[in-house]
């Protein structure tokens, strides 16, 4: 978030726009990733989920890691949707088979998400 005002009782956000393609675009219009640029990719996405995690006292777990929450463009990668942090949602393909029996998302299941992510990326299609 950049900032937020109310006005008239009415609450504004103003967050930064991500310029990019999200991953799901970018494997669409180039195809799978080489395993370099994709390792890459991954490396970004576990920093920032290894810090949410690392959260005291409150670890911040996204639960929806998937192509579309993430934003590749310029060397630059951004982990979005972070909304999913305080909801259960979770895309098939991409989710712990665990989550589908009503397990809570954990930490597990975000690096079962990540190593989904690297699959997508290399192969250009999901399980």
């Amino acid at each position: 978030m950049t900032d937020a005002f109310e006005i008239n009782g009415n609450t504004y956000i103003i967050i930064e726009y991500i310029e990019g393609k999200n991953l799901h675009q970018l494997i669409e219009a180039r195809g799978r990733l080489d395993e370099i640029e994709a390792l890459e990719i991954i490396l970004k996405i576990l920093e920032v989920t290894d810090y949410m995690n690392s959260l005291k006292p409150n670890p911040m777990i996204h639960g929806d890691i998937k192509p579309g929450n993430v934003i590749h463009s310029k060397g630059k990668t951004v982990l979005i949707d972070l909304g999913s942090v305080d909801t259960d949602e979770s895309t098939a393909g991409f989710c712990a088979p665990e989550r589908f029996s009503g397990k809570a998302k954990s930490i597990e299941s975000d690096i079962y998400s990540i190593g989904e992510l690297l699959h997508y990326l290399v192969c250009g299609e999901v399980k």
